[in-house]
């Protein structure tokens, strides 16, 4: 190929493959057979190329598709599929999504599984939708199992109960949504006499909290996705904003900033309504060189209207500081002052700090000012129970401890899978058949199609339901399954075996506090601690060891002594 080769025009064209729709959001990089990069931008991408070899690389929200060969000889049209990201959330471009997820989310979102009785008016809803990954029958897992929301108290909210929950066992997700009191919370996942937890926030504000979760042999807190609405909104799969934000959330658990820069720009101007984008863009923006104090003011300032009280916005302000000359505060009365001049309040009423805030990038932020400021973290709280024993996988601040209550679980009924036999089910069907058909139900037989028994199966089928819902009253029926005239009755005896839900009884009260924060020091830093010591002698410096174990200071006071 040289300068004179004669060009011709490539246009690349990225549809999601899932919904089949044009996608805008892919970007397309071009490479020679030698790898050389020819060019690249947003898809649809119109370059004029010299014929030979190519590669193109697609990437959408840091998701990297697999690289395709083009021969590119003459004029010609592409399309390419969109890279699929992997999330829990099961939104129309995550890999791992089904429309029965969807459907469950979107509902739940909207309409709560129980009614708490204990809930204002105005309360917020949190729904958390536990899922199995990848595809085939799940009835051998219940997803939710050893999983509980407690209040900030430790006091359980709920541990999955059945009659607090809906679920589809084939399909393999638990969904629990209710309106609660605004506030903190923790999402923990109870196992062998310990615990991981996730920190949760309702705000006082109009939004609404959603929670998913992957179950990967057991509940994976850690790549939980996270989106917050508009109070009553619900959640919408194909939502590019929760997308992306979504997705910019997995970058920071890797220290990258994926978010758009529109996005990113209207995050650091404090130009932004969605609290999540504020708080993501804010990271992001620490992540960088930038150093834009008015901007920063101005994120604070709208986050803490959107967030009051958040420990995630007082993290936040402390990084803001960090980058001044003076660094940090050094007293209580220095962070009130800067707390007031950011928010137009102090933080007396907050201090110290009880609980953790969402983002790891936040954690370790206040675990960096305890070392100027020990009274920053509570002892015995949440957050220094978080401190000294976070878990650095993934964006958020999670932790494990032990703490579990013997018998936390002892009392919730095992969920068990109702197969009705065909043996059982074929009399019902064929009785309630007969109601609505000339035919006697003892001449049905398995074989019969459903249109020589019934002039119009579907207009039917609510009747048949109901008549074998009341004959076998331990089976949930699923919802109406989908018939035509050639179906047989074996085919709708195996659609309701094969989509019936669980049956299932109702557990009893949980203990009253399930758990407390762990106040025990970690045994390697009390053996750091007695190493430095040792080595040390009177120039033992407890900041620098606070510093490289990235644990409160007060911590290492405590292991001093």
């Amino acid at each position: 190929m040289t300068t004179s080769d004669p060009t011709h025009a490539l246009r690349l064209t990225v549809v999601n493959d899932y919904t089949g729709a044009t996608d805008w959001n892919t970007r397309l990089t071009l490479f020679d057979g030698h790898g050389g990069r020819v060019g690249g931008g947003d898809a649809p991408l119109t370059l004029s190329l010299p014929r030979g070899i190519y590669t193109v690389r697609p990437e959408r929200l840091g998701e990297i598709g697999p690289d395709q060969t083009i021969l590119h000889e003459r004029a010609q049209e592409l399309t390419l599929p969109a890279p699929r990201r992997h999330s829990a959330m099961p939104s129309l471009d995550s890999a791992h999504t089904h429309e029965f997820l969807q459907a469950a989310s979107t509902h739940f979102s909207r309409a709560p599984s129980w009614e708490n009785p204990d809930a204002p008016g105005d309360a917020p809803l949190l729904m958390v939708l536990v899922r199995a990954t990848g595809d085939g029958d799940h009835s051998d897992v219940d997803p939710a199992e050893g999983l509980a929301i407690l209040d900030d108290t430790g006091s359980v909210v709920t541990r999955f109960e059945p009659d607090r929950t809906a679920r589809n066992a084939a399909e393999g997700w638990v969904a629990f949504s209710a309106h609660l009191p605004p506030g903190n919370y923790l999402l923990g996942h109870f196992r062998g006499g310990r615990a991981m937890a996730l920190p949760l926030l309702l705000t006082r504000k109009r939004w609404d909290t959603m929670v998913f979760v992957p179950h990967e042999r057991g509940a994976r807190l850690s790549a939980a996705s996270i989106d917050m609405c508009p109070r009553g909104q619900g959640y919408d799969p194909g939502d590019l904003l929760a997308q992306q934000i979504d997705a910019a959330i997995q970058g920071l658990g890797m220290r990258l900033d994926l978010l758009p820069e529109d996005l990113r720009l209207s995050a650091i101007y404090g130009k932004f309504e969605h609290p999540l984008l504020g708080l993501i863009g804010a990271h992001a923006h620490f992540l960088g060189p930038r150093r834009q104090e008015r901007l920063e003011r101005a994120v604070l300032h709208n986050l803490w209207r959107l967030l009051e009280g958040a420990p995630d916005v007082v993290a936040l302000l402390l990084m803001a500081d960090e980058r001044e000359p003076e660094g940090m505060p050094a007293t209580l009365d220095e962070l009130n002052a800067r707390a007031e001049a950011a928010f137009g309040e102090t933080l007396d009423a907050r201090l110290p700090l009880r609980f953790p805030p969402l983002l790891r990038g936040g954690l370790d932020a206040l675990v960096r000012a305890s070392l100027r400021l020990p009274e920053l973290i509570a002892p015995g709280s949440w957050l220094e129970a978080a401190a000294n024993a976070s878990s650095a996988e993934g964006p958020w601040s999670t932790w494990e401890q032990p703490g579990l209550l013997p018998g936390l679980f002892a009392d919730v009924p095992p969920v068990v899978v109702v197969r009705p036999t065909p043996q059982k089910l074929y009399p019902a069907i064929k009785r309630a058949i007969a109601r609505e058909s000339p035919r006697a139900a003892r001449t049905i037989i398995a074989d019969d199609r459903l249109g020589d028994l019934l002039d119009d199966p579907s207009a039917r089928m609510p009747g048949i339901l109901g008549r074998v819902a009341r004959d076998m009253p331990e089976v949930q029926l699923p919802p109406m399954p989908e018939v035509s005239a050639p179906d047989r009755v074996r085919d709708l005896v195996q659609r309701l075996r094969e989509e019936a839900p669980l049956s299932v009884t109702v557990g009893t009260a949980a203990p009253a506090s399930a758990m407390i924060p762990d106040d025990s020091l970690p045994e390697w830093l009390v053996t750091l601690v007695r190493e430095r010591q040792d080595a040390e002698g009177a120039d033992f410096d407890p900041v620098a060891v606070a510093r490289m174990a990235n644990v409160p200071l007060s911590t290492v006071r405590r292991a001093v002594e």
